[in-house]
């Protein structure tokens, strides 16, 4: 039986060790799906590695009210943009609410993205990460 004692607490319950800055041109197809090319730039603290990933992804609201809740996924490849740049692929799920203004014309986004990229030799490399996302939408 496993028992809590103050090493347990000892440390933050979110270690932020990413930066990721995402830029999306889409198309809205209804009010419940869209699609996206995304070009974006990562950094991860830890290891010191760069990615610029460039993927599709689809989003499909599942609950349409007020504030709309979505699901979404992506897959594309890491590009190979310099020496510091890592080669492979990603891939991506994500959970989220949108949030539009008062016209309904322009929405921020909020939630939760599961990525996971595959690098290296022979894309043996992985790595895996949780990131919570803040994306402004503008028509």
């Amino acid at each position: 039986d496993y028992t809590f004692d103050s090493e347990d607490d000892s440390g933050p319950l979110i270690n932020p060790s990413a930066l990721f800055v995402n830029n999306t041109v889409g198309y809205q197809f209804d009010e419940r799906s869209m699609i996206g090319f995304n070009l974006e730039y990562d950094y991860q603290d830890r290891k010191s590695l760069h990615f610029m990933p460039a993927y599709l992804n689809f989003q499909y609201h599942i609950i349409t009210s007020d504030i709309p809740f979505f699901i979404r996924g992506g897959y594309g490849r890491l590009l190979n943009v310099g020496t510091s740049f890592e080669k492979g692929t990603l891939y991506k799920v994500g959970l989220g609410a949108q949030f539009y203004d008062d016209n309904y014309k322009n929405s921020i986004h909020l939630g939760f993205d599961f990525t996971r990229k595959r690098f290296g030799f022979k894309q043996e490399d992985k790595l895996s990460s949780v990131s919570i996302f803040l994306e402004f939408m503008v028509f």
